[in-house]
């Protein structure tokens, strides 16, 4: 089965004493983040489950389908509703308020799962991975032909200690492609919303994992190498970008390092995920990797 084996990772992060010892046992307790917010607990666990009982979360009513109590939580989205406590025995909740926010959520969720569906999802004879694309399934094929080592969708990183910080980032983050040497690839054509938050919140929790994004331009540069080398390569009717204009090239110091700039010179591009102007943003580097500039936002 799907993700039988997956490896689940979860940050290193120390926990905020409270400066109380565990009654069972003794060792300090401290403030852990868990699904529906910050809850104290022991610190020696697992070897001891010692949870203190939050004496804020007051009852608010009784649950009119099993008689258990009705508290006030928080979902995955951050949203706030009533649930009973006898979950999951009983799965009686009421929304508090499902604001104009989750309804902006609630259409960001269809519009990437129609454009899920445009991909062809499935299982290739050549490959063994059930691969959600044709693009991951061409770099699975790229990976063999180059004697690449690597495991598709075999590592989970765990995100939910930034959900107060990020509104749409998903409780977990599942990169396409693990290679021998630990880097991580995710093949990405476009990152909509979710996929930054994603990116940003793993790389805040994760800062020593190492990942590239194979995102449009990158996907069609290997397209174009090796189409019409390796067998049942599947082809795309989309095409390379062939103009871009670079812009932001005079600030700073950057003009003296495109004054050095020769016709034909290779550059490199990077995707600038954590740009506070443009989440899209496209840094534009000499070979030497100096900031140069960013691809016009016309054409990223």
């Amino acid at each position: 089965m799907r993700y039988d084996n997956l490896k689940r990772h979860i940050p290193k992060i120390a926990a905020e004493g409270t400066g109380e010892q565990c009654p069972e046992c003794g060792s300090p307790l401290v403030i852990r983040k868990g699904r529906y917010g910050n809850f104290i607990a022991c610190s020696n666990y697992p070897v001891c489950k010692y949870i203190k009982e939050d004496e804020n979360k007051n009852i608010i009513k009784k649950c009119p389908e099993c008689g258990g109590d009705l508290k006030e939580q928080t979902s995955k989205r951050g949203l706030k509703y009533i649930g009973c406590s006898n979950y999951p025995n009983c799965k009686y909740a009421e929304w508090i308020e499902k604001n104009e926010e989750s309804k902006d959520d609630d259409l960001e969720e269809e519009q990437i799962e129609k454009y899920s569906n445009q991909f062809k999802k499935g299982k290739r004879d050549d490959i063994d991975e059930d691969v959600m694309s044709s693009w991951e399934a061409n770099i699975s094929r790229l990976f063999n032909y180059l004697n690449i080592d690597f495991k598709y969708e075999s590592d989970s990183y765990q995100l939910t200690q930034l959900r107060s910080k990020y509104k749409f980032m998903s409780p977990s983050y599942l990169p396409d492609y693990t290679l021998n040497d630990g880097t991580l690839i995710e093949v990405k054509g476009r990152l909509d919303g979710r996929s930054l938050e994603n990116m940003k919140a793993f790389k805040e929790l994760y800062p020593e994992e190492k990942i590239m994004i194979i995102d449009n331009d990158i996907y069609y540069l290997i397209d174009k190498k090796y189409s019409n080398i390796i067998q049942n390569w599947e082809k795309s009717s989309n095409s390379l970008t062939s103009d871009v204009d670079v812009v932001g090239i005079k600030i700073n110091d950057r003009m003296y390092y495109v004054s050095k700039l020769n016709v034909g010179d290779e550059l490199l591009i990077e995707r600038e995920i954590n740009n506070q102007y443009d989440k899209n943003a496209i840094k534009v580097l000499d070979k030497d990797k100096k900031h140069i500039g960013y691809i016009d936002g016309l054409h990223a």
